[in-house]
């Protein structure tokens, strides 16, 4: 299986920065990279992607005929105490919001609070031609959360969570 991952936002489109100056960008690929690696190792052929052009990241995952999507991310809020991971997907794509249902599930077992699934036309989850989850880890504007972004062992455990997503996904198809 193709997969093509892609580690959300770059040096000049940082995206969020935590309490502490930790950097979206930096975990999103440290995250990607081990997700990857894994993938890998289950033997799929991955594509690892981190552009400013969300036009560019679509193309590469398209033109190389994904079978998967996933783009990794941190989320953010005002109110440090917001925390828990949520997962995204097209509204429309039943592929994709059961691909985002399986990576969300496991995300949601490692005790992060659940904040949903939901159907939001993403420009990622929308332009590309693979059913397609835009995965929300942690927040990073939340300390705690923060901390546990920035540890490579917790970031391993969340790539291992991803993987498993797509595996079930792989067996089981629709949620």
């Amino acid at each position: 299986m193709r997969i093509t991952i892609n580690a959300g936002h770059s040096e000049v489109d940082p995206g969020a920065i935590g309490p502490s100056g930790l950097q979206e960008p930096l975990i999103n690929r440290q995250v990607s990279i081990k997700v990857c690696a894994l993938l890998n190792y289950f033997g799929h052929r991955t594509q690892l992607v981190q552009s400013d052009s969300l036009q560019e990241i679509c193309e590469l995952s398209n033109t190389w005929e994904s079978d998967i999507f996933i783009s990794i991310h941190c989320n953010a809020a005002e109110n440090p105490s917001a925390h828990g991971t949520e997962t995204f997907y097209c509204e429309g794509s039943t592929k994709g919001s059961g691909l985002a249902q399986y990576i969300h599930c496991e995300l949601v077992g490692l005790g992060l609070a659940n904040r949903g699934t939901k159907n939001n036309p993403l420009y990622v989850t929308k332009h590309t031609d693979a059913p397609a989850a835009l995965v929300e880890i942690a927040f990073i504007s939340n300390p705690e959360e923060e901390a546990m972004l920035a540890d490579p062992n917790t970031q391993q455990t969340f790539a291992e969570a991803i993987c498993r997503g797509i595996q079930n996904f792989e067996k089981g198809g629709q949620y």
